[in-house]
């Protein structure tokens, strides 16, 4: 294809919110584009967790184009050079939220990558083109210095207590500490239909939080399970001593070296330390030696008592929302609000729900 295109498809594509330079433009990712984002990942990236090109290139087609929420009101966008190869490339996975109570469209970015040998500003001009679509909030949770930089020069905004990782040796303490807690049941399960009502129970007591229904959930549970490079994916639901749902564990545990990683956990308030230790005590039971995961501001306290470890070298977390209401409700301690909420009060006085689920960690590509 020559550096410019017909005029048609310019008018489309102007349409379309594509951006375009003097060598090539910008454009939303089609299904035929594909062949071009692999071969442009296996430039840019040196690992893949799909054994074969053609392996990855049906991941692609599944994550983009085959998820409950695929839309084309939330491309994800492409760089398209002079000679008609793809440059450029960054994924967008649209997610359902709640906020305050409406609906709202998160957008997750993923895969942001440039061809070698292209100019830095290919990056910007896709991060520009993601920015600039429909959502009402943006997410990325794995970003690398890079992006973290293009991010916050696009008046974004780090998430700092998210982006730490925590950790606990399971065997490291004696039997009474890590021994099945005292009162509560934990029943194991990775059914959409047991999960959801508890799911929904407590996520009602955000302000922000992820919306799902038995199709999405089903197709998040089957779609996390295959990543078998982060190990067996386990979980269950715990209850009180009444036999009611008080929160739910989702978590990986990895064959070779016996970690378990969360990859989701919820609570109602009040029964958060009781949540981790059921995590812990079950995440033994299945041979793990150590529990880890990523900081989630209401679960601080319940981290703390459990002499959990912390570090701050996990990837960026980071967010832009449309409205700067939202934006306070992501981080209420960002502008010296407080959530009003006595709840979360030594908790990380945080409003918002955003696990590793729900951004782009379990992708894994």
């Amino acid at each position: 294809m020559s550096a410019t295109p017909s005029d048609a498809p310019t008018l489309q594509w102007e349409r379309e919110g594509v951006v375009s330079d003097a060598t090539g433009f910008i454009r939303p990712f089609r299904r035929e584009d594909i062949p071009g984002v692999v071969t442009l990942r296996r430039h840019a990236f040196r690992l893949s967790e799909q054994e074969t090109p053609s392996g990855l290139a049906d991941y692609l087609d599944v994550v983009f184009f085959g998820s409950p929420w695929s839309d084309p009101a939330y491309p994800s966008w492409v760089y398209e050079d002079e000679r008609g190869a793809v440059g450029g490339f960054v994924g967008v996975v649209p997610r359902p939220m709640v906020w305050r109570s409406r609906p709202i469209i998160a957008a997750v970015a993923t895969q942001l990558m440039v061809a070698p040998g292209y100019k830095g500003h290919i990056s910007v001009q896709l991060a520009r083109a993601f920015f600039a679509g429909a959502q009402d909030l943006s997410i990325a949770d794995c970003a690398n210095d890079a992006a973290h930089r293009i991010w916050m020069a696009m008046e974004g905004m780090a998430s700092p207590l998210r982006r730490m990782q925590w950790h606990v040796r399971l065997d490291r303490h004696g039997p009474r500490s890590h021994s099945s807690p005292g009162w509560g049941t934990y029943v194991s399960t990775l059914d959409p239909a047991e999960l959801l009502p508890c799911m929904i129970d407590v996520l009602s007591g955000y302000r922000v939080a992820p919306s799902y229904d038995v199709r999405s959930l089903s197709w998040l549970l089957s779609m996390a399970a295959a990543k078998r490079n982060l190990g067996r994916l386990l979980g269950g639901i715990v209850r009180d001593s009444e036999g009611a749902a008080v929160g739910w564990v989702l978590y990986y545990i990895g064959a070779r070296n016996r970690k378990a990683e969360i990859l989701q956990m919820g609570s109602i308030p009040g029964a958060r330390s009781l949540l981790l230790q059921h995590a812990m005590w079950q995440a033994r039971s299945d041979g793990a030696r150590e529990l880890r995961g990523r900081v989630d501001p209401p679960f601080c306290s319940a981290l703390a008592t459990a002499q959990c470890e912390f570090t701050t070298t996990g990837p960026w977390v980071l967010l832009k929302a449309r409205d700067p209401d939202l934006g306070a409700d992501l981080e209420p301690d960002r502008d010296g609000r407080d959530s009003g909420d006595d709840r979360y009060i030594g908790d990380g006085q945080s409003d918002a729900f955003l696990s590793r689920l729900d951004g782009e960690w379990w992708l894994a590509f």
